[in-house]
């Protein structure tokens, strides 16, 4: 039997030698919870709610869906690239629950309708 390690705690390098690590492990073939950080969205999948969360977590969550995009919620048009870091989500969509729909694209070709779209604002700002 093969597993995942989902999370654990406390972090890489924050153990003291005497403290227990705990570790959120799945089977390979199944999902890791919503909300750790190995937890990978697909298409067909529920939408999980992303709000609050940091553009490069959800990132990280959303590598196996094809076609995200990121909007600046504010309407200024500022770009995330490079700072995903430094943006939050405040909305997006699919709605939290709504099924992920697959996207098909040719390589290096634009995604037309992305499968998910993120309103971002930088972390210090309010989502309006």
């Amino acid at each position: 039997m093969t597993w995942v390690v989902c999370d654990q705690d406390p972090q890489p390098g924050e153990a003291d030698p005497d403290e227990l690590v705990t570790f959120t492990v799945v089977k390979t073939d199944e999902q890791c919870p919503a909300g750790t950080p190995g937890f990978r969205v697909r298409p067909g999948d529920e939408m999980p709610d992303l709000a609050g969360m940091n553009l490069f977590d959800v990132g990280e969550a959303l590598v196996l869906v094809n076609g995200v995009k990121d909007v600046d919620a504010t309407g200024e048009g500022r770009s995330t690239l490079a700072q995903s870091r430094d943006w939050k989500v405040c909305s997006h969509e699919p709605s939290a629950g709504e099924v992920i729909e697959e996207v098909i694209s040719q390589i290096g070709e634009p995604v037309e309708d992305p499968a998910i779209t993120l309103h971002v604002v930088k972390s210090e700002e309010s989502c309006p």
